[in-house]
C-alpha cells in the first residue's frame, strides 16, 4: 500500500465536515450534527456505521430524535439535545410519518414542519432523491442547455421515459434491445435485461408499460466494466458501477480521489445492494498523493474546543451498550459452566458425582427437569450430553448458547461504529469458534468441545479487556460495563443457588466445580491449599472485595459507576430509585459475613438462600430502574423558566 501513494481521503473528509457543519441554522461555534440511518436491518447500513465512524457523527435512529416546538431533539442519557443538521442516509418517503408514508416506523414525526420553520438543515433534502430518478436521465440535455446555456461535457446515457408518448411507441417498437428501469425510484426494482427475456416475457413487459407508462423508463443498453470478485472461492469478472463523490467547499467543487463502487453480487447486471450488490473500495494512486495529505481546509471557529465528557449519548446506544456487556457476560460466564461440566462429565469419577454435577445443569437450563439426568445414584450421561446438545444449539425454550452469542452480535451490530476493529473481530471470531460446537452433532462430551469453549471463552475475555483498556471512561464505557457487572453478579446469584444451597453428599465435589465455573478455584488453592471448605468459598465468592469475581467487587463496581452518570452530577439532586438500590446492594453485602450464611438447618442454607434471593432481586430492580430512567423516558434540562417535567418523554 505504500509502494502505491495512495491518495489520502482525510482533506475531503475535513472539508465534507466542515461543509455539513456550515449549514447549521443557529449561529454557534459547534453545532450539533447527527447521521440519519434506518437502522442495522438496512443492506447498506455498514456503511453508515463507517461514515459516522469517520466524520465523528453520532449514528442516530428516527426513533433517537424527537420534536418540539418546531425544533429535532436528541434523546440522550441527560436529556433533550437541540439537533442543527440532519445527514440523512434514509428515503425521503419514510422521514415524515406524519406528512409522508403513514405506515413508516423510521422517521421522525413533525420533521417537515421543523424543517420548514428553519430550525434545522438536512444535508440529502427531503425530495432531492428525485435528481437519481432514472427518468430525469432522458432531460439532462435539456435542463443543461435551459439551466446553464452549454451542453452537457460528458454525454448521458440514452434513456426515454414512457410517460411521453413518442418515447413510448419507441421503447415499445424496440423494447428487447434496451434496458428496463422503474423511472421515479432507483432500487424498488431491479433493471431488466430486455435481450435476455423471452417472448412471452417481452409481451408482458409491454402491458405492464402500457398498463402504467409514467412507472417506467428504457435505456440504451451501455455494458459496464468489470473487475475481478471473489465468488465460491474463485476470481471471476463482475460487473461494475463506479460511484463519484464531491462536495461544495470554500466557493469550489472538491473531488473525492478514491471511494467505492457497486459490484454484481452474482453473474448479472444489477447494482442495487437490494439485490445482492456489494461494495469495493476505489483508491486512486500518483505521484501527488503527499501533497493532497497536506491540503486542508480551514479549521472552524470552535473546533479546537476541549471536551471530556458532553454526556450527550443517545439513549438507545446506552440501551444497546449496557445489554451487550449483559449478553457478553452471560456468554462467558455460561460458557465457563459448560466447559466445567464437559470437562466433569469426561472423568471416571462423574458416574458416581451424580449430586455434585447435576444440579449445575440448572445454571444453563433453568427450568429443566433435572431428575431424568440421574440414574438411580449415578449419572445419566446419555441424557447430560443430550442436554448440552441442545443448550449449544439453542433448541431449548430458555435459548441456549447459540441464541446469547447471536443477540449480543446483533446488539453489537447497532453500535458498531463504536466499537473498535479489533473487538469487533473478537467478537466475529468468538460467533465462529460458538459454530463449531455444532460440527458434531449429538457428540458434545469431547476435547473438541472443551477446545471449542476455550477459544470461545479465550475470545471474550480479549473483549473484556479490550473494553478495559482501548475505551474511554465516558458515559458509553459506564453503560456497557454496568451492564456487565449486573449481568455477573446475577448470574453468580443463580450458581450459590443451585449449587450451595441444597445439600450435597460428596460436598467437595460440588465446592471444586462450583470455583472453577466461577474462574476462582487458583485463587482458593493459592490461599488454603488443597483443603476446600465451604466457608472460605463463600467468602472468596461473596465477600472478598479483592477478588474481582466475587459478589463485593460487582457492587463495588456498581456504586462507583453510578456516580459517574449525568443525574449525579447535579448539584443537590435527590437520590433516585436506582440510588436507592444500589445502597441496598451495599448494605446487604456490607453487613452480613460468610459464617451468618454458611448455617445449615435440616441440610439446607436457608439463610444463604434468603440472601441470594434478595440480591437477585435487587439486581433485576437495578437493571429496570436504569432502564426506565435513562433508556425509556427523557428529560429536558430543567431551567428556572421552566416546568422540569415538561418534556418528559
Amino acid at each position: 500500500l505504500r509502494a502505491q501513494t495512495v491518495h489520502s481521503l482525510q482533506p475531503f473528509i475535513s472539508a465534507y465536515s466542515e461543509t455539513i457543519a456550515a449549514l447549521a441554522p443557529r449561529d454557534i461555534d459547534d453545532p450539533h450534527v447527527v447521521l440519519l440511518t434506518p437502522g442495522p436491518h438496512n443492506e447498506t447500513y455498514f456503511e453508515h456505521s463507517y461514515l459516522a465512524r469517520t466524520l465523528g457523527f453520532p449514528l442516530v435512529e428516527g426513533d433517537d430524535l424527537t420534536v418540539r416546538d418546531g425544533r429535532v431533539f436528541l434523546k440522550s442519557i441527560s436529556g433533550l439535545r437541540q439537533v442543527d443538521v440532519i445527514v440523512r442516509r434514509l428515503d425521503s418517503d419514510w422521514c415524515d410519518p406524519l406528512e409522508l408514508r403513514g405506515d413508516s416506523l423510521l422517521g421522525i414525526p413533525g420533521l417537515l414542519q421543523a424543517i420548514r420553520s428553519g430550525q434545522v438543515a438536512v444535508a440529502n433534502a427531503v425530495g432531492s432523491g428525485l435528481a437519481q430518478s432514472p427518468a430525469i436521465t432522458a432531460f439532462l440535455q435539456s435542463l443543461s442547455q435551459q439551466l446553464l446555456g452549454e451542453d452537457l461535457k460528458i454525454p448521458s446515457v440514452a434513456t426515454w421515459w414512457c410517460g411521453q408518448e413518442r418515447e413510448r411507441r419507441y421503447v415499445l417498437d424496440n423494447l428487447a434491445s434496451l434496458v428496463i428501469k422503474p423511472a421515479k425510484k432507483p432500487g424498488t426494482h431491479p433493471a431488466i435485461l430486455a435481450s435476455q427475456l423471452s417472448a412471452a416475457e417481452l409481451d408482458t413487459w409491454r402491458r405492464r408499460i402500457e398498463r402504467t407508462p409514467d412507472d417506467w423508463c428504457a435505456q440504451e443498453f451501455v455494458d459496464r466494466a468489470t473487475t475481478p470478485a471473489l465468488r465460491d472461492g474463485r476470481l471471476e469478472p463482475s460487473r461494475f458501477l463506479l460511484r463519484v463523490f464531491m462536495v461544495r467547499s470554500g466557493g469550489r467543487y472538491r473531488l473525492l480521489p478514491g471511494g467505492m463502487a457497486r459490484v454484481s453480487g452474482a453473474p448479472g447486471f444489477s447494482m442495487s445492494m437490494q439485490y445482492g450488490a456489494v461494495s469495493k473500495d476505489v483508491w486512486v494512486v500518483g505521484e501527488s498523493a503527499a501533497v493532497q495529505r497536506s491540503s486542508g481546509p480551514p479549521v472552524r471557529q470552535g473546533a479546537h474546543l476541549l471536551r471530556r465528557s458532553t454526556h450527550s449519548l443517545p439513549s438507545r446506544t446506552a440501551d444497546n451498550l449496557f445489554w451487550l456487556g449483559r449478553y457478553l457476560e452471560r456468554v462467558e460466564f455460561k460458557a465457563r459452566v459448560a466447559r466445567t461440566l464437559v470437562d466433569a462429565l469426561m472423568d471416571e469419577a462423574a458416574f458416581s458425582a451424580a449430586d455434585s454435577i447435576a444440579p449445575v445443569f440448572g445454571v444453563l437450563c433453568p427450568g429443566c427437569d433435572l431428575k431424568s439426568l440421574r440414574r438411580r445414584n449415578a449419572l445419566n450421561l446419555s441424557a447430560c450430553e443430550n442436554l448440552l446438545d441442545q443448550w449449544f444449539n439453542g433448541v431449548l425454550p430458555f435459548g441456549g448458547l447459540r441464541a446469547d452469542v447471536e443477540s449480543a452480535v446483533r446488539i453489537a451490530r447497532s453500535v458498531k461504529e463504536r466499537l473498535s476493529l479489533e473487538t469487533w473481530n473478537s467478537l466475529a471470531a468468538a460467533a465462529q469458534s460458538e459454530g463449531a460446537l455444532s460440527q458434531n452433532p449429538g457428540v458434545v462430551i469431547s476435547d473438541h468441545t472443551v477446545k471449542s469453549l476455550d477459544r470461545t471463552i479465550t475470545l471474550l475475555s480479549s473483549i473484556s479487556g479490550l473494553f478495559m483498556e482501548n475505551m474511554t471512561r465516558g458515559d458509553g464505557w459506564l453503560f456497557q460495563d454496568l451492564g456487565r457487572r449486573i449481568e455477573r453478579g446475577a448470574q453468580l446469584c443463580r450458581l450459590l443457588s443451585t449449587a450451595i444451597v441444597p445439600p450435597a453428599r460428596d460436598e467437595e465435589s460440588m465446592l471444586r466445580l462450583l470455583l472453577r465455573c466461577a474462574d476462582s478455584l487458583i485463587t482458593y488453592r493459592r490461599r488454603y491449599f488443597t483443603q476446600i471448605y465451604s466457608l472460605a468459598v463463600l467468602d472468596l465468592l461473596l465477600f472478598d472485595a479483592c477478588n474481582p469475581r466475587s459478589m463485593a467487587f460487582q457492587i463495588g463496581e456498581i456504586s462507583s459507576h453510578l456516580d459517574g452518570l449525568p443525574h449525579r452530577q447535579q448539584p443537590k439532586a435527590a437520590p433516585l430509585p436506582m440510588d436507592q438500590t444500589a445502597l441496598r446492594l451495599v448494605s446487604q453485602i456490607g453487613l452480613d459475613e460468610a459464617k451468618h450464611l454458611d448455617g445449615q438447618v435440616r441440610g439446607r442454607r436457608k439463610d444463604l438462600a434468603k440472601f441470594l434471593e434478595e440480591l437477585a432481586g435487587h439486581f433485576g430492580t437495578l437493571s429496570a430502574q436504569i432502564g426506565d430512567h435513562y433508556f425509556a423516558i427523557t428529560r429536558s434540562q430543567p431551567s428556572a423558566a421552566r416546568d422540569p417535567f415538561a418534556d418528559r418523554f
